[in-house]
């Protein structure tokens, strides 16, 4: 039998630059199988929508992301 184990964080409120190094570690010690759920998160600043889209190339799935932060993402993308 095989399992997969899946961490859900979900975030919430206002995330800003200065909670990424925070939430980097927070992934950083669960693993790959990190799954980000965004679904109250209210308010963001330029240095997360990079973070998010960076965390999302390297394969994390960002579960609820509301359209005001994907438009934002797709415009920060290279």
């Amino acid at each position: 039998m095989t399992f997969k184990i899946t961490v859900v964080l979900r975030m919430s409120g206002r995330i800003n630059a200065e909670h990424v190094s925070e939430l980097r570690a927070c992934l950083l010690r669960h693993g790959p199988s990190v799954l980000l759920d965004l679904d109250e998160v209210q308010l963001v600043d330029v240095a997360v929508v990079r973070f998010l889209a960076r965390c999302e190339a390297e394969g994390m799935e960002l579960r609820n992301c509301s359209r005001y932060i994907r438009e934002w993402m797709g415009r920060e993308r290279p």
